[in-house]
């Protein structure tokens, strides 16, 4: 029989928990969970490199251009030249254009043509009045005429000393055949008898004097003939430009009366009567009808690179004309030059 036995029994305590109620106890976390914590932990760096990675290389590269596949073109890579097209805007200019300056100046009295009309050839288009003028030219076409009167006596002087040489040396010649006749008788009648030798010897000596006259006269008419041809060159000239001079006064008062230099449309014309106008005014332009070129005003940076005889196009809606510059302006404005160009083929309606 077994009876029990006092005494301390020694136990294993177990661990309290720090709230101190209840039963505590480790929890483990499931493998899932461990998986997700490093993929986060080790995953998220490798992520991003592979992000900034990808964005550089799809991202364009600086200096490059994107454009839509529609607006590409491919073609066959080819040698041909390469040309450099400027687009421009231009402006209608008449071809030609003239201008009317005043000749002389004076007050108009009467604007005979019309702003836009179409003049032919020395029509008159205003009239001025200038008394002063008309005074100075009065006064100069009677200076001109006495020298011209003048001019004409030294002609008349010249002419009436060759006709006085001219009888001079007729008489000599006459003289000089009377004598040689008188002389060729004496020798007859001495011959036979009837003259003496002093006698003819008289005779002889007048025929010989007026030979010696006659060349002496010959030898002075050349030499006057040549300063008389002299003189009459001078005279000539002299009498043509006095009457040049004399055009020139009375063409001053016709220049009162303003024409129409060649066929045009008259333009920028509006004089009005009592208007005053100094020699030199310009009083307008005449553009040539019918014919028309184009007037570009081009950057200075193409300067060097326009020049005349190069090729242009015209878009004149859905027309393209082919243009050709024909004039450059090195003038520099406003950081532009201008260029002329000029239709190929005539037009006559710009």
């Amino acid at each position: 029989m077994r009876h029990p036995v006092s005494g301390n029994v020694e136990t294993p305590e177990k661990p309290q928990s720090l709230s101190g109620s209840g039963m505590d106890r480790a929890v483990v976390p499931s493998a899932r969970k461990v998986f997700l914590r490093r993929a986060v932990r080790y995953g998220s760096p490798v992520a991003v490199v592979l992000l900034i990675w990808g964005g550089w290389h799809l991202a364009p590269a600086s200096g490059s251009l994107s454009v839509r596949r529609d607006q590409i073109s491919i073609a066959t890579v080819q040698s041909a030249p390469f040309l450099d097209y400027l687009p421009l805007r231009a402006t209608v200019a008449p071809l030609h254009v003239t201008f009317i300056n005043a000749v002389q100046g004076g007050e108009v009295t009467e604007a005979v043509a019309k702003d836009g009309a179409l003049v032919k050839k020395d029509d008159v288009l205003a009239r001025l009045s200038n008394p002063q003028l008309q005074l100075d030219v009065t006064s100069r076409e009677a200076s001109i005429a006495s020298q011209l009167g003048a001019v004409s006596a030294q002609r008349l002087t010249l002419q009436q000393t060759r006709t006085t040489e001219e009888t001079q040396l007729a008489e000599a010649r006459y003289n000089l055949l009377k004598a040689r006749h008188e002389l060729s008788i004496r020798e007859q009648l001495r011959q036979q008898g009837f003259e003496s030798d002093a006698n003819v010897q008289s005779y002889s000596d007048e025929a010989e004097y007026y030979a010696q006259r006659l060349k002496r006269l010959d030898a002075a008419r050349a030499q006057d003939l040549q300063v008389a041809d002299r003189q009459e060159k001078e005279i000539d000239q002299e009498g043509q430009r006095l009457r040049s001079n004399l055009e020139v006064v009375e063409s001053s008062l016709g220049a009162l009366t303003l024409r129409a230099p060649l066929d045009g449309r008259l333009t920028n014309f509006d004089l009005q009567p009592g208007q005053s106008l100094k020699a030199g005014d310009r009083i307008g332009q005449i553009d040539s009808e019918g014919q028309y070129r184009l007037d570009a005003d081009i950057d200075e940076f193409y300067l060097g690179r326009v020049a005349t005889g190069e090729r242009a196009q015209a878009d004149i809606g859905d027309v393209k004309i082919p243009l050709t510059v024909t004039r450059v302006h090195p003038q520099v404005t406003n950081g532009q030059f201008r260029a002329e160009l000029t239709f190929d083929t005539p037009r006559h309606r710009a």
